[in-house]
């Protein structure tokens, strides 16, 4: 009977940690689009003629980041990032050029 006691309240415990812990994440990216950047995933176009890593919007939008980072080279990663669109011409035909100012993984 302790034991059936002792195993519930960790159960509990455990759903509540993991509860608050989502509540956190969900608010961070509250934080981050307020203030002011972008959420988006990168994605791996390096066997696309002249093209790198994109990034690609939830409205599937896609950008050309000029000059990404290689700790934001990761098929798949979500990160928020602040840009300005650029009119530097690109062989990448994939995507608005744009040059990356502040990036974040999430």
């Amino acid at each position: 009977m302790k034991v059936l006691k002792f195993s519930v309240i960790l159960i509990l415990i455990v759903t509540a940690i993991n509860c608050s812990s989502i509540n956190s994440i969900n608010a961070n990216k509250q934080n981050w689009v307020e203030k002011g950047f972008t959420k988006g995933i990168i994605i791996d176009k390096t066997g696309l003629d002249g093209c790198s890593f994109l990034i690609q919007l939830k409205d599937s939008s896609i950008f050309n980041p000029i000059n990404i980072k290689d700790e934001f080279k990761e098929e798949g990663i979500t990160v928020f990032f602040k840009y300005n669109r650029s009119k530097q011409v690109t062989i990448c035909m994939n995507g608005a050029p744009i040059i990356v100012y502040e990036m974040v993984k999430r």
